[in-house]
């Protein structure tokens, strides 16, 4: 059996975006239009991919490889693993969260400094408003990047959160799952 974490260069406490960025990575790497005989290599990334980026797949994968009974992943055990997951991204999520003010915080520093810029170049000093005018642009931009971080990841944790009736009426249909 090959080993999916060794192709990708992976820990196997890998997490997906650390997956997704070394499949990308070699991908690129290894892409057989660059070079006709990365074929074989490029297809063993993919395969690899395919399997560590699927949670079902990669469950059975480690299961395998630890030389477990996979017959115990049951829809039942899948549906808990999904909402594991989900647990864990949503106390994730709750951090962030409380960086959003953080984020805010820092726009109205921004604002502050702007105001600071325009008192100094109405006072003639130019070089000071420009160093304001500096500290506004930089102050602004890393609040609403922060801000817009944690938004996004707040949005696709409420996706995710959507679609898990979805997929656990798709594993329930299952009875057993046979491997």
């Amino acid at each position: 059996m090959a080993d999916y974490y060794k192709i990708l260069g992976i820990p196997e406490t890998a997490s997906e975006d650390e997956i997704r960025q070394a499949y990308t990575r070699l991908a690129v790497e290894y892409h057989p239009a660059i070079d006709r005989s990365n074929s074989s290599r490029f297809q063993d990334i993919q395969i690899a991919y395919r399997v560590l980026s699927n949670l079902e797949e990669k469950a059975i994968y480690d299961a395998e490889r630890e030389e477990v009974d996979v017959s115990l992943f049951t829809t039942e055990s899948l549906v808990q693993v999904f909402r594991s997951r989900l647990r864990a991204e949503e106390q994730g999520l709750t951090q962030e969260s409380a960086r959003i003010p953080f984020g805010t915080g820092t726009i109205m520093l921004g604002a502050v400094a702007a105001e600071v810029a325009v008192h100094s170049y109405r006072e003639k000093e130019k070089s000071t408003g420009d160093i304001y005018l500096g500290v506004t642009i930089f102050l602004a931009g890393a609040g609403a990047w922060w801000a817009g971080r944690t938004l996004r990841k707040m949005k696709k944790h409420e996706r995710e959160i959507r679609e898990l009736p979805e997929l656990i009426k798709k594993y329930s249909k299952l009875p057993q799952m046979d491997l």
